[in-house]
């Protein structure tokens, strides 16, 4: 459980904005949908703003000047109300975000503020001198995309088709595809059929087990290139080879790495404004989705406060009766683009 605090004055609260799985939204849309929803608030007057995203504020006006006030008066004999820029201007919001949500990405940004970044400059193969490296599978990072998409993984393509994950734009995602690889994995059975449907890992998988899996082997370009960012290794190039290598455990993966030359920089936090999304749309999107699988509500919720990726299949499996592989989505969502 992470709680994050912030008292901001009307100009900062004007300037920030929530990201939660890549949608953008303005605190005062969240204000919105808190107050729509104040009789949801359980009893600490928290709202579930965002999927197990929990949401409480105050607003505290200061009193003007004396003079301020007199002429305040005096105006509202005559029924003219306080200039409502000078009331903003004394305002202050204070925010309380109760963030229970273990998967999804969550963050707060101010868009007038910068910032710092290490960003990786590109020197060109010519002066990249690659290394050859055996390390362990855990060392390697499950790729977010695959070269080909899903016509060459048998992982993506069983679980697009069944509705459970997609790349088009829903309001919310059940995982992105370096999650769906992860929780997949911890399902042995998968390897030798789903994995299988796939015409690069029915080749590598094999060449893996009996431990012939040399740089090249396949076609002579077959490396797994990486990034080292000091802690683990980035895949750029062999990610379905990085897959494999993690779901079958191996203990000793050859790959070519090299430490890019880097440099720090600030960066704007940019709020998309053609991105912003509804926290209810998203809110009720994502029940909906758990509906389909055949999860209640609260069992949702528990899913995505409680459940680690290594028993996500176990759990829905528990609850819906059903294999994870054979649960389908209907294709008439909404917010399905």
């Amino acid at each position: 459980m992470n709680r994050i605090s912030l008292s901001l004055s009307h100009k900062e609260f004007c300037h920030h904005f929530v990201v939660f799985q890549g949608n953008y939204m303005r605190l005062e849309q969240l204000l919105n949908s808190f107050n729509n929803r104040l009789q949801e608030a359980n009893e600490n007057g928290l709202v579930e703003i965002l999927p197990s995203i929990y949401f409480k504020y105050d607003i505290n006006v200061k009193k003007g000047p004396i003079k301020e006030r007199i002429r305040d008066r005096f105006l509202k004999i005559f029924k003219i109300e306080p200039s409502n820029f000078e009331v903003l201007q004394r305002t202050t919001y204070h925010l309380e975000f109760d963030i229970r949500n273990i998967r999804d990405y969550f963050r707060i940004a101010d868009e007038l503020s910068e910032d710092k970044i290490i960003e990786k400059r590109n020197l060109g193969d010519e002066t990249i001198n690659d290394e050859l490296r055996y390390v362990h599978s855990d060392e390697l990072v499950y790729p977010n995309t695959l070269g080909s998409g899903s016509g060459n993984c048998g992982i993506w393509d069983v679980f697009s088709k069944n509705g459970l994950f997609t790349t088009f734009d829903r309001d919310y995602s059940l995982f992105n595809l370096s999650t769906l690889l992860e929780i997949t994995s911890y399902r042995p059975e998968y390897i030798d059929t789903i994995c299988f449907m796939g015409n690069t890992c029915s080749k590598i998988i094999p060449l893996m087990r009996k431990q012939e899996f040399l740089p090249g082997t396949i076609s002579g370009t077959d490396d797994i290139e990486t990034e080292f960012d000091g802690k683990k290794y980035i895949t750029f190039e062999g990610k379905h080879r990085t897959c494999a290598a993690k779901k079958l455990k191996l203990e000793s993966v050859p790959i070519l790495a090299y430490v890019p030359t880097t440099i720090s920089k600030s960066t704007s936090n940019t709020y998309y404004k053609g991105l912003e999304k509804n926290c209810n749309d998203i809110l009720e999107n994502c029940y909906y989705l758990f509906e389909q699988m055949g999860l209640r509500k609260e069992e949702a919720k528990y899913l995505n406060e409680h459940i680690t990726n290594d028993i996500y299949i176990e759990y829905i499996e528990e609850k819906t009766g059903k294999r994870f592989e054979e649960i389908k989505i209907k294709n008439n969502l909404p917010y399905l683009f």
